[in-house]
């Protein structure tokens, strides 16, 4: 039977850890340019001539469902 030290157990807990908090941070940086790229491209379109306060909120519904499915399937990893 091996003996694990317990400095030994929280360095592979902290990795995952750490791991985990990228992956996070990561999907949150994404949704965050992917937002500011849609709410400047519906206001600067001639197509969709949102608002600036319409462009702003359809660019964060997208970017939320974004998030969600990235975070599900990236960050808590589910099927």
């Amino acid at each position: 039977m091996r003996v694990v030290g317990v400095s030994e157990h929280r360095c592979s807990a902290g990795g995952a850890a750490l791991k985990l908090l990228a992956r996070f941070g990561l999907v949150g940086i994404v949704a965050t340019i992917l937002y500011a790229a849609l709410a400047a491209a519906f206001v600067k379109s001639e197509r969709f001539g949102f608002s600036p306060v319409r462009a702003s909120l359809a660019a964060y519904a997208a970017a939320a469902l974004f998030s969600y499915l990235a975070h599900r399937s990236v960050t808590l990893r589910v099927a």
